[in-house]
């Protein structure tokens, strides 16, 4: 076994791990039991667990995005649309995670999980504030959005974005019904656009059978 295969092994134990028992209540030792490796094997590509877990973050982050690459690739040129693939509360109900989003919500529905949810917070923003500055910068020269400052904008639409994705994740793990998911959506969304300074509904609304498919598949869970 090669030592980038490894590497991408732990970050998979460690992900079931922490899904099955919680960051805290998986220890290293676990996880190279997982693996049948040797504490050397593990501290050769990790300093600590939070060394793993930032590894594990930055690779949901960009998994999730990659799911929605043909999305962005076909929203260029469009910056409301990319604002709403770019952002996870109003991406949430997405088609292209079907599968993602009760995967994902499962694992964080976990109170002793809180560790990756705040990791993965910290790797959508390094993967994205960039992009999304740019693309705020594009819909401002286009009119679409009143913004002063882009920069602080992302900023900020990161910050509120992340909170209310994580809010309709455990909402979607408690039952929820579709009209209230729809309806905090929906909420959310305009929420954003206040935000963006633009005129309301120019962000594409979530469709209720979009949400009604997602609510299925975390029940199959």
């Amino acid at each position: 076994m090669g030592a980038a295969e490894t590497r991408e092994d732990l970050i998979d134990a460690a992900w079931e791990l922490f899904a099955e028992h919680g960051y805290a209540g998986t220890s290293v030792q676990a996880i190279i039991n997982r693996l049948q490796l040797s504490k050397g094997g593990f501290y050769h590509h990790f300093a600590s667990k939070s060394a793993l877990l930032e590894a594990l973050a930055q690779r949901l982050a960009q998994r999730e995005t990659s799911l929605l690459g043909s999305a962005l690739s076909a929203a260029d040129g469009d910056p409301a649309l990319r604002v709403s693939l770019l952002l996870s509360v109003c991406r949430i109900w997405h088609p292209s995670l079907l599968e993602w989003t009760p995967q994902l919500a499962k694992a964080l529905s976990r109170d002793d999980n809180q560790h990756i949810a705040q990791a993965l917070e910290e790797a959508r923003a390094k993967l994205l504030s960039a992009l999304l500055e740019r693309v705020l910068q594009s819909g401002a020269s286009q009119g679409l959005f009143q913004l002063d400052e882009p920069q602080m904008s992302a900023h900020m639409l990161m910050l509120f974005s992340e909170r209310a994705y994580t809010e309709l994740l455990m909402r979607l793990v408690r039952g929820a019904s579709i009209e209230s998911l729809l309806s905090s959506s929906h909420a959310y969304i305009g929420g954003v656009e206040r935000l963006l300074g633009t005129r309301q509904s120019l962000l594409p609304r979530v469709a209720a059978e979009h949400i009604a498919q997602i609510v299925e598949a975390a029940q199959r869970r």
